[in-house]
């Protein structure tokens, strides 16, 4: 048996895909099993044991409807998939843009999401099977196992995400921590500023007093800053000036994720970090503001959410008309007083 699968977005809404991909593993152990993905994204499925072969699909930065990208990709495809067969195609994206890339793979059976827009319904008829997962504010790994029922029904399903660092990069971050006196032995607590949107953003001012009451708070311990190339310079610049801090400067993905999988804990924007310290262990506190902490996050005794009860969210918006009033109600004492309890 083969079976190809496919998710074109960002870091996070990959990894949230894995639990998935393994449960395709165990329900088919023999099976040579695909995955097309981002160029980013891919870096992350690398030594992950449930998918023998990664295919990297690059795409082009174009002004037009993200559906027109699929002429610039139709190349690729016909060379890479012009003589492959495939049991099934499971379309994790379930997009337009998804739905345009199954014309060019030879499946026996092809699988997605319910497209719901009237205007493009009729991209529907091109599967074997869409399913209609109308539950939308559960956590999306399990939309992404709902798929996997349609090739062989099962009752329950791991939910922890994978992301596999080798031994010679655990290593290699070891050796990164050594060389910058960042205490091996002591403490290492991560923090991650990034995000995609304005308003994921828990305000400046708040992560440098949330540093000044960990240093308060801790004895041997390192605060790490794990960075975006997009991140604000001068953000960095005061973060560097403060006591027992570290800036981590962006390198490349899985250096970064080795670093990580060394941290005791991380405290985060919504976004791919917290999904990557989910995957590796590391126990982690989300700050959620417009987005659904239901549907992105998986919460249990190691990972925390932190949000605010306001009518206006989630409201899933990349501008606000508030103020970020929701981000601003997470107050630092509030993040201290969970990152003391993780850290028991």
């Amino acid at each position: 048996m083969r079976i190809l699968f496919f998710r074109l977005g960002a870091i996070g809404d990959t990894l949230l895909t894995t639990p998935a991909v393994r449960k395709a593993r165990e329900l088919f152990p023999d099976a040579d099993i695909h995955y097309m993905a981002g160029e980013a994204a891919a870096q992350l499925l690398e030594n992950i044991p449930d998918i023998n072969k990664i295919i990297v699909l690059k795409t082009v930065k174009h002004f037009l409807p993200r559906e027109f990208g699929i002429f610039f990709v139709m190349p690729f495809l016909m060379r890479e998939f012009g003589s492959v067969d495939y049991d099934y195609f499971v379309d994790f994206e379930s997009s337009y843009f998804s739905t345009y890339v199954s014309f060019f793979i030879h499946a026996d059976k092809k699988i997605g999401h319910r497209i719901t827009d009237k205007k493009r319904f009729y991209l529907n008829k091109f599967y074997s099977t869409r399913v209609n997962y109308e539950d939308k504010g559960q956590y999306a790994a399990l939309r992404h196992l709902a798929l996997i029922k349609e090739l062989k029904p099962f009752d329950k399903a791991d939910l922890k995400l994978v992301l596999k660092i080798s031994y010679l990069e655990k290593i290699e971050a070891l050796q990164y921590m050594d060389r910058h006196g960042l205490n091996i032995r002591g403490k290492k607590i991560m923090l991650c500023l990034s995000s995609t949107w304005k308003t994921k953003s828990w305000p400046e001012e708040y992560w440098i007093e949330l540093i000044g009451l960990i240093n308060n708070k801790f004895r041997s311990h390192k605060i790490i800053i794990l960075t975006a190339p997009a991140d604000p310079a001068p953000l960095l610049d005061k973060l560097r000036e403060l006591p027992n801090v570290h800036v981590w400067t962006p390198v490349e993905l899985r250096p970064l994720a080795a670093l990580l999988s060394c941290g005791d804990a991380l405290i985060a924007n919504d976004g791919a970090m917290r999904h990557m310290a989910n995957a590796l262990d590391v126990k982690s506190i989300g700050l959620f503001g417009p987005t659904s902490d239901t549907g992105w996050a998986y919460e249990d005794e190691n990972n925390r959410v932190l949000k605010a009860d306001m009518d206006c969210r989630p409201c899933h918006k990349p501008e606000c008309v508030n103020n970020m009033e929701c981000l601003k109600a997470i107050k630092p004492e509030q993040v201290l007083e969970h990152l003391s309890d993780l850290l028991k």
